[in-house]
Formats: C-alpha cells, sequence, structure tokens
C-alpha cells in the first residue's frame, strides 16, 4: 500500500503507510529506506536521513539507500557527506548505477567535469538503459563545446530509449546548435508527437518556431 501511494504521489499516505509497517516490522532496514523516500519526496530531507541512517544500521549492504542518503545530503549542499556516502554505494555495489549517475551530478556541481563525465560513462556501462545518464553526459559535453560528442550520446540513448520525449527534445536542441535544421526540426517534433501535452511538447513547438 505504501509503494502504491508512493507511486501515485501520495507522499503522506505513503509515508503513513510505511510508518504503519514499521511498528508491525521496525527492523526491516527496506521499510525505512522507503519512509525516507516518503519524507524526501516531502522535502522533509533531516527525517529522511534519519530514516536513511536507520536503514544502514540494521543493513549497510544496501546500495540504494546510501545513494538515497547522499542524494538528500547533495540537496542539502552537504557535499562532503554527498561524496562520502555515494563512495560508499559504489564500493558496496561497484555495478550500482544510480550511485554513478548521483556522484556525477555531485561532481558537476563541485567543479570536476572529467570525473563527473567519467561517472556518467561509469553509469552508462552498469545500466545501458539509464537515459538520465546519457542525458548528463550530453548536456556537460555539449556545455564544453563538443556538440559532435552530445549528439553521438543521445544518439545511443534514443536508440535504448525510442519512446523518451526528453532525448528526442534534448538531440533537437543538439543538432540545432550544430546547424543540423533538418534532423533538428524531425526530432522536436517526435518529442511532439511523444508528448504533445506536455511542457516539453510546447519547448519543442518554440524551438520549431526558432527554426522557421
Amino acid at each position: 500500500a505504501g509503494l502504491a501511494a508512493y507511486d501515485r504521489g501520495n507522499f503522506r499516505e505513503a509515508e503513513r503507510q510505511f510508518r504503519f509497517a514499521l511498528a508491525l516490522a521496525p527492523r526491516e532496514a527496506g521499510l525505512h529506506n522507503s519512509l525516507g523516500l516518503a519524507l524526501a519526496s516531502q522535502a522533509r530531507l533531516q527525517e529522511a536521513i534519519d530514516a536513511y541512517r536507520q536503514a544502514i544500521l540494521l543493513d549497510p549492504g544496501l546500495p540504494e539507500v546510501h545513494t538515497n542518503l547522499a542524494a538528500a545530503y547533495h540537496t542539502l549542499v552537504w557535499l562532503d557527506e554527498a561524496r562520502t556516502a555515494y563512495q560508499t554505494a559504489i564500493a558496496v555495489d561497484p555495478h550500482f548505477a544510480p550511485a554513478y549517475n548521483g556522484f556525477g551530478n555531485l561532481l558537476q556541481d563541485t567543479g570536476e567535469p572529467k570525473a563527473a563525465a567519467a561517472a556518467y560513462r561509469q553509469a552508462i556501462d552498469a545500466d545501458p538503459n539509464l537515459i538520465s545518464a546519457y542525458r548528463s553526459l550530453a548536456a556537460l559535453t555539449a556545455g564544453q563545446g563538443d556538440l559532435a560528442a552530445a549528439a553521438a550520446t543521445l544518439e545511443q540513448a534514443a536508440a535504448h530509449a525510442p519512446i523518451d520525449a526528453a532525448v528526442h527534445y534534448d538531440l533537437g536542441v543538439v543538432y540545432a546548435l550544430q546547424g543540423k535544421i533538418d534532423p533538428a526540426r524531425r526530432k522536436f517534433q517526435q518529442a511532439i508527437d511523444l508528448a504533445p501535452d506536455s511542457d516539453l511538447a510546447a519547448r519543442a513547438r518554440t524551438q520549431l518556431g526558432r527554426l522557421r
């Protein structure tokens, strides 16, 4: 019930359900982690951190808990703590892609773009379907002026997630920056077709207007 409420975006109800479950199974690390997620989604980050720490005390071998703890630290701009938590997650499971992806985001914020790019690539190697890692890597390389590398990364993402409107939108932006107007138009139109009522589609329509 708690996970269903969480998936619906009803985080207060999810919190209630997780607390009820914990009253019955107080030593279940996964429930403390789930409670932390529900609290973090309500911007109650210190409480979320406490829940994640309790989960780690009960079972330190869950990489997702260390990653969630790191993300909460990152949001609070506790950067040293976030770095340590991400590194712990990776040490616990060197194949846990979300830890590399989150670590990449942190490294961008600490002014370490080369290390961030390496972390995103490790995330992709660990999980080729983690589309957010491709998008982050492409944004980083595009920002450094390497539009060809950004386009190549997004083309890989599109191959793995052909119905992800955001990937097509990002590709449209990169193609437009490269002066590839017709491919850019096609990508913006694909983004619109895939998510016609979204804010992303509205941005794609604006971009199309600028290309005409």
